[in-house]
């Protein structure tokens, strides 16, 4: 009875070692695999933070055209108003002149 309770004993203390070997190398695994999944994910954050900033240059590029862009609508606007200030300075200057030669063709002086 006793070699059959040391027999039961033994085979229970190697199934133990067994589990142990077994738990640690899932456990060595598990870290392995924990490692691999930390520098993908920081891999992943350095991704995104370069895809923040080029975001952001394009955000900013937007904004820049957009001014750029109001500004030349009131260039363009401006440029405008001075050629018809223009044309309605030539306008009176020709009006101006064409009364000046009437005038002297019927009031000769």
């Amino acid at each position: 009875m006793r070699l059959h309770l040391q027999r039961h004993e033994l085979e229970f203390e190697e199934e133990m070692r067994s589990r142990e070997v077994r738990n640690e190398k899932q456990l060595a695994e598990l870290r392995q695999e924990i490692d691999e999944k930390a520098k993908e994910l920081k891999r992943i954050k350095n991704i995104s933070e370069v895809l923040k900033r080029q975001l952001q240059m394009v955000r900013n590029e937007k904004e820049a055209m957009k001014a750029d862009a109001g500004t030349l609508i009131k260039t363009a606007t401006l440029m405008t108003s001075a050629e018809l200030q223009f044309v309605h300075y030539q306008m009176y200057l020709a009006l101006t002149k064409r009364m000046k030669s009437s005038a002297h063709v019927n009031y000769p002086c």
